[in-house]
């Protein structure tokens, strides 16, 4: 396989907030994902140690700026240099002053976070002729709708908004730069119905991928990556839901090779749709769904389980006894030890699904799969539904698939985590028996519930 030996990235998703009101999970499956089909030395081929992954508390405002710096070092000493800068997140509009700022984790005002004029400056200090800017702001499914502080009424003059025009042609200033938003002006970026990935960072892994290019192509380029994300980002975004959502792009550069297809072997004659399926299998396993855990005086509010990412503090098969521990837990043994404490949630071991809690009495009890079915009692009739699908005790990283099963609707999908949205069309009007079903990695059902509503 070959190399992009010239290529270096800088992947932002700023996932976890000081502030929960603006946590955005999925902005860092998107960098997770991206990351991964980037050093794929089958797909993209990028070098390993030229991907630098910034993500919840490594995303600071001071983290990214470091990175920054980073990259003008980097293309300093190539001048052969391909640079891109992604970021996933949130952008910020303060709408008494008009002024435009990225929320990195610790970022909670335009003078702590990252405003549009800084950007600009670090993106013109960068040397290198083929510097490409993917900004994927302004997230509004999935997004954490409880907590206290930016969300408040006092800050009511912040509006979630995408870079305008004028702001991207600022960070375009200079030679060698394309700067690609995910959405245009005042418009929201929307996240794929499954909530693993963004759809502009989905239609970016695929167009990463060779969906652009005709067939015999070796290399993807910035024009197959803005031809094929202003149709596709537009399109799914309507179907899924309703809205608009249309890519901002400005360039000033030559149509430069940001990639390699498949690690330099080129689409087969078949092009895009001979490799679509395997392509699509690699988006899927990179996409890691990430579950978060907080624990707070001697309760224990939400999930513990087994997780790939590790900030915050790490629990390896020791009893928790009334500590104060905030951020994402890591159980790497397969029993968990409760004492003392009151428990709201799901506390889930990893191998046996075994736990203990010892608060006053003892008691012990193995966790069994099992579902629910949440959604309206009354559906609407030939209109979108949605239909949201828990999960008990299924495991971080482990891939299942999902059913939902209805007169006439069968939908199925695979995934990683606890939770799946499915949108079904009632066409009949009356009672409707739903049934949800869960199936393991080798496809035995190992779970299953049901529902009835009404449709009118």
């Amino acid at each position: 396989m070959g190399t992009f030996e010239n290529g270096y990235a800088l992947l932002v998703g700023v996932g976890n907030h000081r502030d929960d009101y603006y946590t955005l999970p999925t902005s860092v499956n998107d960098v997770y994902a991206i990351e991964a089909i980037l050093r794929h030395p089958s797909r993209c081929g990028y070098p390993a140690n030229q991907i630098k992954l910034l993500h919840d508390d490594a995303a600071t405002t001071q983290g990214i700026r470091e990175n920054l710096t980073w990259l003008k070092d980097c293309a300093h000493r190539d001048p052969s240099a391909t640079i891109i800068f992604y970021y996933s997140g949130h952008g910020i509009r303060d709408e008494r002053t008009d002024e435009y700022f990225l929320l990195p984790h610790d970022g909670f005002d335009a003078a702590t976070g990252l405003t549009a004029t800084e950007l600009s400056e670090s993106l013109q200090a960068i040397s290198a002729q083929r510097l490409l800017v993917l900004l994927d702001c302004c997230h509004s499914g999935g997004m954490a709708k409880s907590g206290n502080g930016l969300g408040r009424d006092d800050k009511s003059q912040w509006a979630k908004a995408a870079p305008d025009p004028y702001i991207l042609e600022a960070l375009r200033q200079g030679t060698g730069r394309v700067i690609i938003s995910s959405s245009s002006g005042r418009q929201k970026s929307y996240i794929r119905k499954d909530f693993t990935l963004s759809i502009f960072t989905f239609h970016l892994l695929e167009a990463l991928q060779g969906s652009g290019n005709l067939p015999g192509s070796q290399e993807v380029r910035v024009s197959n990556l803005m031809n094929y994300l202003s149709d596709q980002v537009k399109h799914t975004t309507s179907r899924e839901h309703g809205k608009e959502q249309t890519p901002f792009m400005q360039a000033a550069a030559e149509d430069f090779p940001i990639a390699l297809i498949r690690g330099g072997k080129g689409l087969t004659k078949g092009g895009w749709e001979a490799e679509q399926a395997d392509a699509h299998a690699a988006i899927e396993a990179a996409a890691t769904i990430n579950r978060s855990a907080v624990v707070s005086d001697t309760t224990v509010h939400g999930d513990i389980r087994q997780s790939i990412t590790t900030t915050g503090s790490i629990i390896e098969g020791d009893s928790y006894g009334g500590n104060n521990v905030k951020g994402d837990q890591t159980v790497n043994e397969s029993t968990i030890t409760i004492s003392g404490s009151t428990i709201h949630g799901q506390m889930t071991g990893i191998n046996n699904r075994t736990m203990a809690y010892t608060g006053g009495s003892s008691s012990a009890h193995t966790l069994e799969y099992r579902l629910s079915i949440e959604c309206n009692t009354v559906l609407s009739h030939n209109q979108d539904n949605s239909i949201l699908v828990r999960f008990y005790n299924t495991q971080p990283g482990t891939r299942y698939r999902a059913e939902l099963r209805a007169s006439g609707i069968k939908e199925s999908c695979y995934f990683k985590g606890s939770e799946v949205v499915f949108y079904i069309t009632p066409a009949h009007l009356g009672r409707l028996d739903l049934r949800a079903l869960l199936y393991d990695t080798d496809e035995s059902q190992i779970a299953q519930v049901m529902r009835s509503v009404d449709v009118r």
